[in-house]
């Protein structure tokens, strides 16, 4: 599992990320020094990779989980599908007008023309982006459902290198004869290989690899790869132009790993997230043309071109700052609109018919989430029980208020409570911690919702029911350490207990992906109890190395 938050770092990396598009687009250092500006140009080219690899992480980490091969679009990835969908279909009518002043609206083969702009190159110069979004998820989404992680990743490698050749490394497509005519064709059919097809996917992939994969973070070590893979930027970008080679100069062989680099050195700080700067850094991206428009028609009005169009530093800044005041203003508004609806505290009640209720603070929960995230060791993420209505704290609200704060899986008791958390949006790993049903395992499959299983003969009635249903369904091994209450009692036969768990990991259409344990009486400091838990950790923790040294996967570990 992945935390989607609790990676402040990421979050405020968004904005500069956002005025690194910006620079690309207004061109700072131009009046000064054209190499400046084309090494400016070339660090902003890390920033929509940044975005992508964002995406990668916090979307797709769990469908490279090994064994995992996701029989439908994961409820996350559809929520996702849906809301740029709609931003990008409000953003073009947003920019038809200027399509239409501008006399870039087709006249010849208009349908081909709007499709092919729809779906690749973008309806407007920046909002590529959110097509190509949409299209490398689906993408990278198909091949996981096919093919392995590494498989994937090295197809979706082959695709970056294919659009490498027909962007910056154009001119060496060129020089053979096959290749340029196969180039010459595709760009027939789209403007650019930087799109969802090409671009998109290896980005993508490696923010799902760095999340399916937790590696240990070692600030320096990653600080300087960070250094070398830009030194490798320059030096490739500067080279190229020199021989005169790009077509376009948005893909570098080295933009994956500079990528790869300074999105671990941005994992290394811990703590709360900003949900604030992620929605703020993309108003700014997608309104900062239009504050270009806003700006060049005030320095019309105000003769003043010389100074706001014609100086290049003065240009970036007036349209930085119009970009970040409306992309604030509409954040703010859009905050607020949430906070009323249901983000800030529950509604106000009848008190004609209520004689008690309960009003949550979900802003003292979500700096409960963040200190719970600050004080936890690297690799470690918060799972929260949210079981009987979220202990009376409305799970329909406090579940969404949890994942947006750094919650990167959810416990419940039963199914019905897993079905209420997806309607309510919640994307992240749901697991039952008690029982289900065989009969309702395409419930659990459809919902993407993981099974605890604590003994053998219920694994076997699951395990038929699966194969009966034709689905797969994952679970978690639950162990008694000591609890005394449900599990695989590894604490009165070890060994049968092994032996259990490892025949119920060969069963057919069960996963097994995660192990956990239940402390009894750890919120008790008398030295007895101290030495009864320490006990019950050494025990799961012998567990869990034999059942990993016998070959039984268990990426998810929790007590």
């Amino acid at each position: 599992m992945t935390a989607r938050r609790g990676y402040p770092a990421v979050d405020r990396f968004r904005v500069a990320a956002a005025l690194l598009v910006v620079c690309i687009h207004t061109a700072p250092l131009a009046s000064f020094s054209a190499a400046a500006d084309f090494a400016l140009k070339t660090l902003a080219r890390l920033a929509v990779p940044f975005f992508f690899t964002a995406t990668g992480f916090f979307l797709l980490g769990e469908l490279v989980r090994p064994g995992l091969r996701p029989r439908t679009l994961s409820p996350g990835v559809r929520r996702f599908l849906k809301k740029t969908g709609v931003l990008y279909a409000a953003c073009t009518v947003l920019y038809l007008p200027v399509t239409l002043y501008a006399g870039n609206f087709p006249v010849e083969n208009v349908l081909g023309e709007l499709v092919r702009d729809a779906v690749l190159d973008g309806t407007f110069y920046h909002l590529w982006y959110l097509p190509a979004a949409l299209l490398g998820v689906l993408v990278v989404c198909g091949l996981l459902r096919f093919l392995r992680p590494g498989a994937a990743a090295g197809v979706c490698g082959a695709l970056y290198l294919a659009g490498l050749l027909g962007d910056s490394w154009y001119g060496l497509a060129k020089q053979l004869p096959a290749l340029k005519e196969g180039y010459d064709a595709l760009f027939g059919v789209m403007d650019y290989t930087r799109n969802g097809l090409f671009f998109a996917p290896a980005f993508l992939m490696l923010g799902a690899l760095l999340a399916g994969f937790p590696a240990r973070r070692r600030p320096r070590a990653c600080l300087a790869g960070l250094g070398c893979s830009l030194a490798l930027l320059f030096a490739e970008a500067f080279g190229l132009r020199a021989l005169g080679w790009p077509r376009h100069d948005s893909m570098y062989l080295a933009l994956v790993p500079c990528a790869c680099f300074l999105f671990l050195c941005l994992l290394v700080p811990r703590g709360g997230d900003a949900p604030f700067l992620r929605e703020f850094s993309m108003l700014v991206y997608v309104l900062h043309p239009m504050a270009i428009v806003g700006v060049r028609g005030a320095a019309k009005v105000l003769h003043a071109r010389e100074w706001l169009v014609e100086n290049s530093l003065a240009h970036f800044a007036a349209v930085a700052a119009a970009s970040c005041a409306a992309a604030w203003l509409l954040a703010r508004l859009s905050q607020r609109r949430r906070w009323d609806g249901h983000s800030g505290t529950a509604p106000k009640p009848d008190l004609r018919r209520a004689r008690a209720w309960a009003e949550v603070d979900l802003e003292a929960v979500a700096r409960n989430a963040g200190a719970l995230q600050g004080c936890m060791p690297a690799g470690c993420r918060l799972m929260a029980v949210v079981k009987a209505d979220a202990y009376g704290h409305g799970a329909a609200v406090a579940g969404p208020w949890l994942e947006e704060n750094g919650a990167a899986a959810f416990a419940v008791s039963c199914l019905a409570e897993a079905r209420h958390l997806r309607r309510h949006g919640i994307s992240k790993p749901i697991l039952i911690l008690g029982y289900t049903d065989p009969l309702q395992v395409d419930q659990l499959a459809f919902n993407c919702i993981t099974q605890t299983v604590y003994s053998e003969e219920y694994a076997k009635a699951l395990s038929a029911a699966a194969q009966n249903a034709g689905v797969e369904v994952h679970c978690h091994f639950k162990v008694d350490t000591g609890m005394g209450r449900i599990g695989f009692s590894v604490r009165s036969d070890f060994e049968a207990a092994i032996a259990a768990m490892e025949r119920c990991a060969a069963l057919p259409k069960l996963h097994f992906s995660g192990i956990f344990q239940h402390f009894a009486v750890a919120d008790s400091t008398t030295p007895e109890n101290e030495a009864y838990t320490q006990a019950q950790h050494a025990l799961f923790e012998r567990t869990v190395q034999r059942l990993q040294a016998d070959g039984v996967a268990l990426h998810t570990i929790h007590c």
